[in-house]
């Protein structure tokens, strides 16, 4: 697990949740370090959601409910990516079991195709779509079904009621929204959507060509728009850069689109260096922050290619900056080279490493002496993680945990797990236990605000925990 960052961790988590065994998933949570919920200001699953929408997609409702109930991961997530594949039996005990009904169920589903769904969904909300949920559901309907459905759905939501367009403030945003999903859509029957819009008076949109250059097709549908008088913007090229796609990116650029430092910066984090040589050679500008881009990658070629070729040895001179990005990415061959080059480095180089989660990248940027934080910051963003694999890396490093008692009141404000509070007692983190009842009372208030059971059994918990650990300095009861 030593070169793993937190989140390829938590990958490996979510396949193991969608292969649908429970006693693996419980063997991997244990191996990776990893907590479900990191912290939870009011009650957030950073990771536990990554899970979730995994298991759900994959139809294990068995993993999804154990994730639930055991580990207090949303409902909401599991519901919308059950829609989205088209797991009604998720869906229905999502919903049973208290998830609030949004459109944006609807909409996945829609989105997908999965119409007979999307319908159950509705019902089970409101029986007719009404102003900008209307237009949204339709906007995906577009991009997910064929025409007679567009037309069907269209006719039910908005034909009938024709003083919705009047009444939506946004309701041209709106159409230009669904015109660019039809230009975008991959059903073999896409430009008759855009024709049959076109007649209901959807008007031509820059966002159509921004949506179509994104298409395996684009080329095709790209002049297919423009003979019919559709506008390029800025945006259009910046899928054609994200994928590498050359022939659509020298099509635009024939158009006469100049395309911004954006679409340079989206091709270096994309890891498109071909699309960026090319950018380069037609005025596309580059910066700094292009560099940073593929270095928070860990692209190296890309960023050498940069550097030596582009910018050049007199003309650039790498910023911190840099080596904060390539410090995300855990790359030591990135980090290396950036170091023989002398790029400068400070604290937030440290930190970046510490938010991304990877020991071996950690160990290597001790021992060539990068600063660390003195005030303990480290160690508050690995317990907001959830990730104690890394919280135990700092403390074999020597991390300092800065001024007494800081470290700890800012891990009790921010509402992290009991196991990561544990963790930091029992290594020796200082506790300032006056300052600890001070910040307890104001965030068990919020729990108690929320009205909900999940929250009071959470603050009830949290008092008692900190109760036994604090030899009685902090009160186990709520002051209401």
């Amino acid at each position: 697990m030593q070169k793993l960052t937190r989140m390829q961790r938590v990958q490996l988590l979510s396949l193991t949740a969608a292969s649908g065994s429970i006693p693996n998933l419980e063997t991997a949570l244990a191996s990776t370090g990893c907590l479900l919920s990191g912290a939870l200001p009011p009650l957030r699953w950073p990771m536990g959601c990554c899970l979730m929408l995994d298991a759900a997609a994959a139809g294990q409702l068995e993993v999804c409910q154990w994730l639930w109930q055991q580990h207090g991961c949303p409902l909401h997530a599991a519901v919308e990516a059950a829609a989205a594949s088209g797991q009604r039996a998720i869906c229905e005990w999502g919903l049973a079991a208290g998830c609030p009904w949004a459109s944006i169920f609807a909409y996945k589903a829609a989105e997908q195709v999965h119409v007979g769904l999307m319908e159950w969904l509705l019902h089970k909300g409101t029986l007719m779509p009404t102003g900008e949920i209307a237009f949204s559901l339709l906007e995906a309907v577009a991009a997910g079904c064929d025409l007679l459905c567009l037309q069907r759905f269209y006719q039910e939501w908005v034909g009938a009621h024709p003083d919705q367009l009047e009444e939506l403030d946004l309701h041209e945003w709106c159409k230009w929204s669904i015109l660019a999903a039809a230009a975008g859509s991959p059903t073999p029957d896409w430009q008759a959507k855009v024709e049959w819009l076109e007649a209901r008076g959807f008007e031509q949109f820059e966002d159509a060509c921004k949506k179509a250059a994104g298409c395996p097709d684009a080329l095709d549908r790209l002049r297919w728009l423009r003979g019919r008088g559709y506008p390029l913007q800025l945006g259009s090229a910046i899928p054609a850069a994200e994928r590498g796609n050359l022939e659509v990116l020298r099509y635009l650029l024939e158009e006469g689109l100049t395309p911004g430092i954006w679409c340079s910066h989206r091709a270096a984090a994309k890891v498109q260096l071909a699309a960026l040589q090319l950018l380069h050679d037609h005025g596309c500008p580059l910066s700094m922050d292009v560099v940073g881009a593929a270095a928070a990658e860990g692209h190296l070629h890309v960023v050498v290619w940069l550097v030596e070729e582009v910018l050049g040895p007199a003309g650039v001179q790498l910023e911190n900056g840099v080596f904060s990005s390539a410090a995300k990415s855990c790359k030591i061959a990135l980090l290396s080279w950036l170091r023989g080059q002398g790029c400068p480095w400070d604290a937030s180089v440290y930190a970046g490493a510490t938010e991304a989660g990877c020991a071996e990248a950690l160990e290597w940027l001790t021992e060539q002496g990068c600063p660390m934080q003195e005030d303990g910051t480290p160690y508050v963003k690995a317990a907001r993680n959830g990730d104690l694999a890394t919280l135990r890396c700092l403390r074999r490093l020597g991390c300092p945990w800065g001024p007494p008692g800081l470290v700890f009141a800012r891990c009790i404000r921010d509402v992290c797990e009991l196991p990561v509070l544990g963790f930091l007692l029992e290594s020796g983190c200082p506790a300032d236990w006056d300052v600890v009842a001070a910040a307890v009372e104001e965030i068990v208030q919020q729990m108690y605000q929320t009205g909900t059971q999940k929250a009071e059994e959470r603050a009830r918990v949290l008092l008692q925990w900190l109760q036994e650990n604090s030899e009685g300095r902090v009160p186990a009861t709520h002051s209401t």
